[in-house]
């Protein structure tokens, strides 16, 4: 196992040097994008024929945005994985990460919406090509607003990973949906550009607003990389531990599951009943501790206020029995939180269809094994 965290880091260094991008790359990219976008902007005529340039750098951003809803889509049903896992949603996107999202939908959808806006109330013309595609973006955009907010809401929730098959499937209606929707936007700016009159040249506002436009992902990307670093930089630092603690094949095996991979569902379900009884032992063992520590207490403060032995018997005695009640609730109330706590886990995917037979009964007996111990808990107190 030691050496299978080496090989971990290796493949994973030896993917992104093959992959040749880089964030010293992408910073340059970055910086040449900028440098672009300087001297286009200084050819195209912003001031003298601003709502001209306006219409043809929106309607280039809603081609932009159309072909982003086919590729994300595209990349975010086509992901493997080797086996069924169950790990903590905890890799989730960042704050950053999620604003470029969102801008990334909201730039083209406002600057439609203000399209829309000036023709009715300044020109006295509907533009339906702007009031069509503001409602297409503006329902796209509440839907993956809502998306990545139902995301937080369970980033610290257990999730679970199919199997060898594809992880979700682009033939389902939302993903139908979005590539229509996606497309439709696409032909409909098409054609909206070509029936622009103007007799400014379109090719650098096409460019233009294309470079503008692709910043962001350039920033998302680079994002993206500081992330994949983290997770080696994470891999290196555990294999520092490993050596300086001589940690054993199976902390190896439970930390990488634990932290980085997922556990198998046996493994999960094998892992969580150690948990529960090395929990059941350190609570045994920390409530006979605290019962010694305050009985040692009281002795010590029974001295203080008396020297003869009987009155100092009886104030341990008035003082032991609500000492010991109040660690016994405490107690009670730690092994509460932490049952329900795994409890709740379970019951955030056990009507999963993907585990069935033995791994579905295995999982029933963990989920009534807390079930139980929480009614014995509270039954018994």
């Amino acid at each position: 196992m030691k050496n299978y965290v080496s090989k971990l880091i290796d493949r994973n260094l030896q993917k992104k040097r093959e992959s040749g991008i880089t964030s010293y790359v992408l910073y340059s990219v970055l910086i040449l994008v900028f440098y672009k976008l300087t001297q286009l902007y200084s050819v195209i005529p912003f001031k003298k024929d601003f709502w001209d340039v306006f219409i043809i750098f929106t309607t280039t951003l809603n081609i932009c945005l159309g072909l982003f809803f086919i590729i994300s889509i595209y990349f975010e049903t086509t992901k493997h994985t080797s086996s069924i896992r169950i790990k903590l949603n905890n890799n989730k996107r960042n704050l950053l990460d999620e604003l470029l999202i969102i801008l990334v939908i909201f730039l083209p959808f406002g600057f439609s919406s203000l399209l829309a806006y000036h023709d009715y109330f300044y020109l006295n013309t509907s533009n339906w090509y702007s009031i069509i595609i503001s409602i297409l973006e503006f329902i796209f955009f509440i839907i993956t607003f809502s998306l990545l907010k139902y995301e937080r809401k369970n980033r610290n929730k257990i999730e679970i990973t199919e199997g060898s098959t594809l992880t979700n499937d682009d033939r389902n209606w939302f993903s139908v949906t979005v590539y229509l929707l996606g497309a439709f936007i696409i032909i409909y700016s098409i054609i909206n550009l070509h029936c622009v009159n103007s007799n400014i040249p379109k090719l650098n506002i096409l460019i233009f607003s294309i470079l503008f436009y692709s910043v962001f992902f350039i920033v998302l990307k680079i994002f993206q990389l500081k992330e994949s670093d983290n997770f080696i930089n994470a891999l290196e630092k555990f294999e520092y531990e490993i050596n300086m603690k001589n940690l054993s094949d199976n902390d190896i095996r439970i930390e990488l599951q634990k932290n980085y991979f997922g556990f198998l569902i046996s493994d999960w379900i094998k892992y969580n009943y150690d948990l529960i009884n090395s929990f059941e032992n350190e609570t045994d063992k920390e409530f006979a501790y605290l019962i010694d520590e305050s009985v040692a207490d009281l002795q010590k403060r029974a001295h203080e206020f008396s020297q003869k032995n009987k009155s100092s018997i009886s104030f341990i005695e008035q003082n032991k029995n609500s000492n010991i009640l109040k660690l016994e609730k405490d107690i009670i109330n730690k092994k509460n939180r932490f049952y329900y706590s795994k409890l709740k886990e379970i019951e955030g995917f056990y009507d999963n269809s993907e585990i069935e037979g033995d791994q579905k009964i295995e999982l029933t007996h963990l989920r009534e094994t807390l079930i139980e111990k929480i009614k014995q808990i509270n039954k018994s107190h």
